[in-house]
C-alpha cells in the first residue's frame, strides 16, 4: 500500500515538473517578434478566474430573473410565485 502511495507521489511530481517544463518552454520560446500576442503561465490563473467570474455572473442572473418575477407575480397579481408571467392580464390599469 505504502508504495503504490509512494508511486503516486512520483507520478504528479513528474507530471508537475513536465507542466513546468512546458510552461517555461511557452514563457521563453525563441520568436521575439510577435509583440503582444505572446502566453506566459500567467494566462492560467487569468484564464481560471474569468471562468469563475462568468460563473458567477450566470448564477446572479438566473437569480435576479427569479426576483423579477417574483415581485411581478407580487405587486400585478398579489400570489407568491417565481413564474414569469406577461401582464396583460392585470387590472391595475
Amino acid at each position: 500500500m505504502q508504495q503504490r502511495a509512494a508511486d503516486g507521489r512520483g507520478g504528479l511530481r513528474a507530471l508537475w515538473h513536465r507542466i513546468r517544463e512546458r510552461l517555461h518552454e511557452i514563457e521563453h520560446d525563441a520568436s521575439g517578434d510577435l509583440g503582444d500576442f505572446t502566453a506566459n503561465w500567467r494566462l492560467i490563473p487569468i484564464s481560471l478566474a474569468a471562468i469563475a467570474i462568468g460563473l458567477l455572473s450566470a448564477y446572479v442572473a438566473l437569480a435576479l430573473l427569479k426576483l423579477i418575477g417574483l415581485f411581478t407575480n407580487l405587486f400585478f397579481f398579489q400570489r407568491w410565485d417565481f413564474a414569469l408571467v406577461s401582464l396583460v392580464g392585470n387590472l391595475l390599469g
